[in-house]
Parts: C-alpha cells; sequence; structure tokens
C-alpha cells in the first residue's frame, strides 16, 4: 500500500504471529481504519504502533505463547478499553481475551496458494466462544475463507472460519 489509507474496514480475519504483534502501526498516517470481528493470537503487546486514530470493535485476543499480552502499552485488554474507548460500543466492552478455540494453530506451512482452501487449521472448533458473538457488517462479501454464507443480519462468528 503506497501513501495514505483511510475508511478502511478489517473484519473477519484470523492472524497468528507467535513472534510479536497481531496488529502493528507505524509509517504512514491511516485514520478511520475499523477492526471487527477478528481472531488475533500474538505474542507481546497485541496492537503495536498509533492505534489512536483506528477503531476496534468485537475482537478476541489471545497470547500464542502463554505469555500475558499488552495492548498498545496498557497491561489488560480492559485497562486499554477503559483508558482509550478502543473495543468498546454504547460505554460496553466487546473486545474480549480469550481462547478462540482454533485447531491446529502455528501449524499450517503452505507453500501452494491453490491449495488455501484446504487449510485445515485456524478453523473454529465446536463450542468455540467465536461462533455466534461478532458483530453485523452490511456487504461484508457474503462468505468466509473456505466458503460458508457469512449472515449479514444476524450475529456472525468471529474469525476467518463461520462455522466449525
Amino acid at each position: 500500500m503506497m501513501g495514505p489509507s483511510s475508511s478502511c474496514q478489517v473484519y473477519n480475519n484470523t492472524v497468528y504471529n507467535r513472534h510479536g504483534p497481531a496488529v502493528g502501526f507505524g509509517g504512514l498516517p491511516m485514520s478511520d481504519v475499523v477492526f471487527h470481528n477478528n481472531i488475533f493470537v500474538c505474542s507481546g503487546n497485541a496492537i503495536s504502533g498509533e492505534a489512536q486514530r483506528e477503531r476496534f470493535e468485537g475482537n478476541v485476543y489471545w497470547s500464542a505463547d502463554g505469555q500475558r499480552l499488552s495492548f498498545d502499552g496498557h497491561r489488560t485488554l480492559r485497562a486499554w478499553a477503559e483508558a482509550t474507548c478502543q473495543e468498546k460500543i454504547g460505554g460496553q466492552i466487546v473486545g474480549r481475551a480469550v481462547d478462540p478455540k482454533l485447531t491446529d494453530p502455528g501449524t499450517a506451512t503452505m507453500t501452494d496458494p491453490t491449495t488455501l482452501v484446504h487449510l485445515a487449521a485456524y478453523r473454529l472448533t465446536p463450542g468455540s466462544p467465536c461462533i455466534d458473538a461478532g458483530i453485523a457488517i452490511k456487504d461484508s462479501g457474503g462468505r468466509d475463507f473456505w466458503g460458508h454464507r457469512v449472515p449479514e443480519s444476524e450475529r456472525p462468528a468471529i474469525g476467518a472460519c463461520q462455522i466449525p
């Protein structure tokens, strides 16, 4: 991406990074970027850099290495939400620090992009707290990573997988 970004929605992704943040800002100015319904599995500081101009709503955060995550310099998701109003809608915290219960996270090695549709890792397992827990997004594209329908008028799953 070259130049400034604005008016962008980043939603229904599953991000796994055992070596650092799930989202990092730096360098280019960004404004009006909203992150909805994403699963961020990472290490250390979940959100790094200047996140003040962006919005985070309805995302799930989990540690890839079993160590405590921090959030843009704050020790907990709750502290970050209270200090910045991130992960809040109508005064309520809507982001969650909870195990998303993914299948085989951190095990996928892909060398051929045409095989992505057969990826078994990173799907939600039955009983995942991400199922039917997302924020409805109008004109979302209608399909998840594996081609399953994503509802627009009811609560979708959080992350790239709509159904286990």
